[in-house]
């Protein structure tokens, strides 16, 4: 009989450490995705430029803010709705309809804000998700030449009047700058609605004497003092 051969030795415990940061390497550096691409590792920890995120938080909150404030004022003027007696088509005064139709269009402007505003909360979330797929797939595109290669924004896209500019850089469609400009035209012509509703309302059910008292003279102090504030503090 032939003499049989000695077993071998495992490999050395280097030897196999070096093959498996060999091979974790060679996944860290190409990192396929379902459509075939290779993506660079720098992307798994993609995140927001500081510029960017500040304008993303300040538009979030705005919305958080505005659509609490719109759904508060819808509430009230349903309440203010149902306070109001009845009144038969022959009986009712033309002060009186204007005083039912600015309520109504005031509680579906405030409602139409909330939704936008929520919109807008949610189209504003995904930006991170939006700006990274940018920077993957449009190497000249802003989002990848700041993040790869380290540029910087341009100054005019810093601008307090260029957020909207700055977001759209980074993914934000056009859809999304419409809904912004609804939810706050809604929350303007809800609040001017709900305001007039309630002067109508005032000189529907006051003397003259007391409703002309009871409104001109609290609008004109905080409009004085607002306008003192803005312009000259």
């Amino acid at each position: 009989m032939p003499p049989k051969s000695p077993p071998q030795s495992p490999p050395p415990r280097s030897v196999m450490s070096s093959t498996h940061n060999v091979t974790e390497a060679h996944q860290r550096t190409a990192s396929p995705d379902p459509m075939g691409e290779t993506v660079s590792p720098q992307f798994q920890d993609y995140v927001l430029p500081p510029a960017v995120e500040l304008a993303m938080m300040t538009w979030t909150k705005n919305a958080n803010n505005m659509a609490l404030i719109m759904s508060l004022f819808a509430a009230v003027q349903i309440i203010l709705i149902q306070l109001l007696p009845p009144v038969s088509p022959d009986t009712a005064t033309a002060l009186w309809d204007a005083t039912r139709w600015f309520s109504y269009a005031g509680i579906l402007f405030h409602i139409g804000g909330a939704i936008s505003s929520v919109a807008v909360i949610q189209m504003s979330t995904a930006l991170p998700l939006r700006g990274r797929e940018i920077a993957i797939t449009e190497p000249k595109s802003l989002p990848a030449r700041v993040y790869t290669k380290k540029d910087l924004i341009p100054p005019r896209l810093l601008h307090e009047h260029a957020e909207m500019e700055l977001l759209a850089e980074w993914g934000l469609q056009g859809s999304w700058k419409l809904v912004a400009y609804n939810m706050m035209a809604c929350f303007f012509l809800g609040f001017a609605c709900a305001c007039l509703s309630l002067l109508l309302w005032i000189y529907s059910w006051e003397p003259y004497w007391a409703a002309i008292g009871g409104t001109l003279v609290p609008v004109t102090l905080v409009s004085a003092w607002t306008f003192w504030t803005i312009y000259w503090s």
